[in-house]
């Protein structure tokens, strides 16, 4: 470099930048207190910026070790990661281990070496099941191995029968990890206490205690607390506190409760209350005017079709010209509406914004609404992308002509700006003339029409497909 860094202005500059990636003298390559730095900052990517020798060092070897928590060159053979002079020194062995570095490589005399183990399943608990038995029966090194937390593995699987049917070690285990309940021994399923301190951490964990327990009401609540109906009595089905409380956690839970409870119009409020998005089986109920009230206030989402959805939309934003909505989607579901541009009478478009909570609101209730259903829309699937195109809504009649160009990119593109790069395609233009008021939509939509069947084992041709356009007006009056 034209100007070489004095040490000070160097451990600057690596103090203030994410990554150093200047030039380092060869003086201040054999500088301990900027090895520290760019360690302390990186980790062990810092060895290639300092002295050889500096790998040697055992402060800087574990101080690399633990700034590379995300397990940095973990699967490195023993001399890129440990040195071989350090391959039985046990503190830079736990170090490394935390790290990430794999428990395989570490010498098989010291595999039995506790502090070691220790180290290693507090960061990979899998590496419990590769225990030799004596450690596999030592309860230490079982809770270690549940200090990080992981949902779909339990190291209590490979436990000792002694720690599995011991109710003091499996407490502690239930109370780290519910769904270990699976693995105690069948007298500790029938125990109350561990199955409580189970179900409390993990209500699913109900399927694997013993069935007198799904009539437990205690149990029960915390069981719903999870979502975990599959596994709750039937008796409770007309219990409101449990229903309430599946609800809450799942919308879809409503189809679990009593018919008596869906057809009860004041627990309906409350379970619309605990969830927004429940599924209104008995739609009559709609027309309830408490419940109307909260469909109108955006606090219930319900599948509302083209004059309910205008309806909806003229309450929320009673003041509001127009409301232009970017969309991709498909299927039944046709998700993923974005507010666009909002326009007030005598005002530019987008010049008031709405709020962030009642844009929210209206997307919600944008992408609940039964528009394409209704309006019968041939949109098919494209791989994992689907559709795109646009939807106004005039919920005032128009104060003059309207035209919106929709690009290839609608949701990210600017507002009637179709990019230049990468998506410079308008897929439709929405136009609609002065005194309009409803609802216009327009895109595209493609079905696959490839001819797999007719395609030769060793090819691999592009999918074909058949491309649907759709514009569709659906006016309305005040």
């Amino acid at each position: 470099m034209s100007e070489e860094l004095t040490k000070e202005n160097l451990l600057k500059k690596i103090e203030e930048s994410s990554f150093y990636f200047g030039e380092i003298s060869e003086d201040l390559k054999k500088d301990i207190d900027v090895a520290k730095a760019l360690i302390e900052k990186n980790g062990y990517g810092s060895f290639d910026k300092i002295d050889e020798s500096f790998k040697k060092n055992k402060e800087l070897l574990i101080l690399a070790y633990q700034r590379d928590t995300g397990g940095y060159n973990s699967n490195a053979s023993n001399d890129d990661y440990v040195p071989q002079e350090f391959m039985n020194d046990v503190e830079v062995l736990c170090a490394a281990v935390k790290s990430g570095w794999s428990f395989d490589k570490v010498t098989d005399e010291l595999k039995k070496n506790k502090q070691i183990i220790m180290a290693s399943v507090e960061r990979t608990p899998r590496d419990f099941e590769k225990l030799s038995e004596e450690f596999r029966n030592d309860e230490s090194v079982l809770l270690a191995a549940f200090e990080k937390k992981e949902s779909f593995f339990s190291p209590y699987q490979f436990a000792s029968d002694a720690l599995k049917s011991n109710k003091d070690v499996a407490m502690k285990v239930m109370n780290k990890n519910g769904m270990s309940l699976e693995y105690v021994s069948d007298d500790l399923k029938k125990d109350r206490e561990v199955v409580l301190a189970a179900v409390q951490n993990r209500g699913h964990s109900l399927q694997y205690a013993d069935e007198s327990f799904r009539k437990d009401r205690e149990i029960a609540i915390f069981a719903a607390k999870d979502g975990a109906s599959n596994y709750i009595d039937a008796s409770f089905k007309t219990d409101e506190e449990i229903c309430l409380t599946l609800i809450k956690k799942s919308e879809r839970d409503i189809f679990w409760c009593d018919e008596s409870l869906k057809k009860d119009k004041a627990f309906m409020i409350k379970a619309i209350q605990a969830n927004k998005y429940l599924t209104l089986e008995h739609t009559s109920l709609n027309e309830e005017p408490e419940i109307k009230d909260l469909i109108q206030q955006g606090k219930a989402i319900t599948k509302l079709y083209c004059e309910e959805l205008f309806g909806v939309l003229k309450k929320l934003v009673p003041d509001v010209e127009y409301l232009c909505f970017a969309w991709s989607g498909g299927g039944d579901s046709f998700g993923g509406y974005r507010l666009k541009a909002v326009k007030y009478p005598d005002q530019d478009v987008n010049a008031t914004p709405l709020e962030e909570q009642l844009t929210n609101t209206i997307q919600e209730i944008m992408d609940y609404s039964g528009v394409i259903e209704e309006l019968d829309l041939n949109i098919g699937w494209v791989g994992s992308f689907t559709c795109q195109g646009g939807l106004v809504i005039a919920l005032k009649p128009l104060t003059g002509n309207f035209e919106w160009q929709i690009g290839s990119n609608a949701v990210h593109d600017e507002y009637n700006k179709v990019l230049e790069e990468p998506y410079d395609r308008t897929v439709c233009t929405i136009s609609l003339s002065e005194g309009y008021q409803g609802l216009s939509i327009s895109g595209e939509g493609a079905e696959e029409v490839t001819d797999w069947d007719n395609v030769e084992e060793d090819e691999d041709p592009e999918p074909q497909y058949d491309t649907n356009y759709f514009d569709r007006n659906v006016p309305f009056k005040d």
